[in-house]
């Protein structure tokens, strides 16, 4: 599926018709709704779906030679969104992640090492998490993902 399909059937979760702004705040049924929508693209393309007990989803694209080979190459962003927030603030990431395993999947690319796609619940603090601990709490990342000491 292209970028632009997959951004016009996100676009309207949150979005406020007389501001023209959104809205999904962290763990609210705006940001629900946007993780439902993940899910269902992650089933379509058959991705291993992990979560943590905060809701931060891993969607994993293995390598074909190594099923549920880990650590891999994490790319993503966030659903939610500031109040009132601009389009891209959040899902940018998300569905430019998708959109990349579609293009590499439909020009044949096979990975040498698992991909993931990453949906963090509540943005600003699943961020700060990461980038603050270089040993995070077990609650806040799926056991499959390793994060790298500060620079």
């Amino acid at each position: 599926m292209s970028f632009e399909s997959l951004w016009a059937d996100q676009s309207a979760i949150g979005r406020d018709p007389e501001t023209g702004g959104y809205t999904r705040g962290g763990w609210t049924p705006t940001e629900r709704e946007a993780t439902h929508w993940f899910l269902d693209q992650c089933a379509a393309r058959n991705l291993t779906v992990e979560s943590d007990g905060i809701g931060n989803l891993i969607a994993w694209w293995d390598p074909r030679e190594q099923p549920a080979s880990r650590p891999g190459v994490v790319t993503g962003s966030h659903l939610d969104s500031v109040i009132d927030g601009g389009a891209f603030d959040g899902p940018l990431g998300v569905v430019s992640a998708l959109a990349a395993v579609d293009r590499l999947r439909a020009e044949g690319f096979e990975p040498a090492a698992a991909l993931g796609v990453v949906a963090l619940a509540g943005g600003a603090v699943a961020f700060s998490i990461i980038r603050r601990s270089t040993q995070p709490e077990p609650s806040t990342l799926p056991p499959s993902v390793e994060v790298s000491p500060k620079l």
